[in-house]
């Protein structure tokens, strides 16, 4: 990635020289999600979701996990697949919640369980963008709307951390309202 980040290779470049990399040692993790990334990158999406599986399948531990999961997850997303991106970012969070019970001083865990909490507030925010763009029943939710201006007449929802918190707490089984 440095030699794409400093101009001496195209992605093109990269993508095959990862790829290759890839079938020489079809175990790693890292190589996986390179390959993932920068499929996406040159427009691949099938084939960067395809990757993304291959890492989630070779992940050592539970971070590596987390990772294939988030990979998995931003995919799901950019296709629309709303449950399938909550269902995969929720897995990561729970990994990272377990990460930092082992290890609470760990500055990586707790990153990890920030940038999960964003990840599953992203879905709840599309979730919340689509309800209110009239199309809740087409992913079963209706009465989002609803909640949504609910919060913001009782000034819940302040465009912060707080709104994304807010809308993920309404996605889950057992939420706020």
């Amino acid at each position: 990635f440095n030699d794409l980040d400093n101009g001496r290779k195209t992605t093109t470049q990269a993508l095959a020289a990862w790829e290759e990399a890839a079938s020489i040692e079809p175990a790693d993790f890292w190589q996986w999600i390179y390959v993932s990334r920068l499929r996406q990158d040159s427009g691949n999406l099938i084939g960067a979701v395809e990757a993304a599986d291959q890492a989630r399948a070779h992940a050592a531990n539970k971070r590596e996990l987390i990772v294939a999961l988030n990979q998995t997850g931003d995919f799901a997303l950019l296709q629309g697949r709303l449950g399938d991106a909550r269902t995969a970012y929720e897995k990561g969070l729970v990994l990272s919640h377990n990460l930092v019970a082992a290890n609470p001083n760990s500055a990586e865990a707790r990153r990890d369980v920030n940038m999960s909490w964003e990840k599953v507030g992203d879905v709840a925010v599309r979730v919340a963008r689509v309800a209110v763009n009239g199309q809740a029943e087409q992913i079963g939710a209706a009465g989002w709307v609803d909640r949504a201006e609910h919060a913001r007449e009782c000034g819940l929802v302040d465009g912060g951390i707080d709104e994304v918190k807010l809308v993920a707490d309404w996605v889950k089984p057992g939420g706020l309202y």
